[in-house]
């Protein structure tokens, strides 16, 4: 496990960084979006003049570079500078053949990481064959205020296919032009400085986002199965903590929520989790839409123990939760945001209890996944003083980190990422 805190620009240098410790922590970098940084000249053609404007021939993308003609001797190009930088997700090979002139220039192109709005990367963690995980991010803009990230899925990578056709993704794109296609699993973000917190392992990412009073978090990539790999061979999860793609960072409503407590916007039964159950379908991990008085109306699995205590009570065969479920009550399952349900004291300088997230599949078949890595509810309810977000706990062995659920200042809403 490695665990990295910093500060980054905006979202789009967010996901740089993201990606570069990922890549140095067990992931490798299948696709991300390139642009043109600068060029030399390898072969300067003939007939053209200062102020032609040539354009890259090749590469896979949605937006060529285009070059300016800065310098020329008797027509040959000598110099030349960006114009467009373009956006592509697989290079043309130097030397770059060009067009939108009758002479045949060519350059030697020096590429950099996207710097736009509309980026994308497919990363690969540890394994080989079907231990292999695939997951993906995109960055868009929607509106005038939501700069937000799409977090995506996949069983396998085709460096012919786009983005939305990868192999088994799993849903959610708010590109789409069908509506009742778009919810997904979405990370609200912003444009200015965003402090993180990246808990990441070659099996799975964890972050969290500050931005302003808001701690958006995510998680992608495989659970702690209770499975084998052959009973539950590619447990992958996609959690992020809005359902609706153009969500605002600073929204205050109760279903902007993540990880220990997923809430979908909406009655479809779409986000903002999915998993990858033991029979390779997607299906939606959310503990109530809307509201807590509609916690009764869950997804296919749900968040335990912040789910609501009647749907995972289905689990009368594991004695251990059928226990738990009878005498605990740990948020509230209906009525006003807010109230305190379960309070876990502590003697002075002792540590928190602190519950493992766990996916319980409550339909078709009633089952336990597996849980969270490194991920735990927490009670912030204390005897000495209430925890506060970013306090620290120790276990003992560990160090962990307390985070709010995004906007809920809830005692109730409260969860620990491991640090160290």
């Amino acid at each position: 496990m490695a665990f990295q805190t910093g500060t980054s620009t905006d979202f789009i240098d967010l996901l740089s960084d993201l990606i570069d410790f990922a890549d140095a922590n067990g992931w490798d970098v299948e696709r991300e979006t390139q642009e043109a940084a600068s060029a030399v000249v390898a072969g300067g053609g003939t007939g053209y003049t200062v102020g032609d404007d040539i354009t890259l021939v090749g590469g896979t993308g949605d937006i060529a570079a285009v070059f300016n003609v800065d310098a020329e001797t008797g027509g040959v190009v000598t110099a030349v500078s960006v114009v467009t930088a373009g956006r592509y997700t697989a290079v043309p090979a130097n030397p770059v053949a060009t067009t939108g002139h009758t002479g045949d220039c060519t350059l030697t192109v020096t590429w950099q990481r996207g710097t736009s709005n509309a980026n994308e990367v497919i990363l690969k963690g540890e394994g080989s064959g079907l231990d292999e995980i695939f997951v993906g991010i995109r960055t868009f803009k929607s509106g005038t205020s939501a700069y937000n990230w799409e977090l995506a899925g996949m069983t396998g990578y085709a460096a012919g296919l786009t983005y939305a056709s990868q192999p088994g993704i799993s849903p959610g794109r708010y590109d789409d032009p069908a509506p009742a296609a778009r919810p997904g699993c979405y990370v609200p973000l912003n444009n200015t400085a965003i402090t993180y917190w990246m808990n990441v392992t070659g099996r799975r990412i964890i972050c969290v986002f500050k931005i302003g009073s808001t701690y958006v978090n995510m998680y992608l990539g495989w659970l702690d199965q209770y499975g084998t790999s052959v009973e539950y061979p590619y447990p992958l999860l996609v959690m992020g903590c809005q359902s609706e793609y153009a969500t605002v960072y600073s929204d205050s409503k109760i279903y902007y929520s993540g990880m220990c407590d997923p809430i979908a916007d909406n009655d479809t039964g779409k986000g903002p989790g999915y998993v990858r159950d033991p029979g390779g379908t997607w299906v939606q991990v959310l503990n109530s839409y809307n509201s807590f008085s509609t916690r009764a109306a869950a997804g296919a699995c749900v968040v335990f123990p912040c789910a609501q205590t009647t749907i995972t009570s289905v689990l009368t065969q594991d004695k251990y939760f059928q226990q738990l479920l009878k005498v605990t009550k740990f948020v509230p399952g209906s009525g006003t945001p807010g109230t305190q349900t379960v309070e876990v004291l502590q003697e002075p300088g002792a540590v928190s209890t602190m519950f493992p997230c766990v996916i319980i599949m409550v339909t078709p078949t009633a089952q336990v996944l597996g849980e969270l890595s490194d991920v735990r509810w927490v009670s912030a309810v204390a005897d000495v003083a209430n925890i506060v977000v970013e306090d620290q706990l120790d276990d003992g062995v560990d160090t962990w980190k307390v985070f709010q659920n995004c906007n809920r200042t809830n005692n109730w809403a409260k969860f620990a990422v491991r640090e160290a």
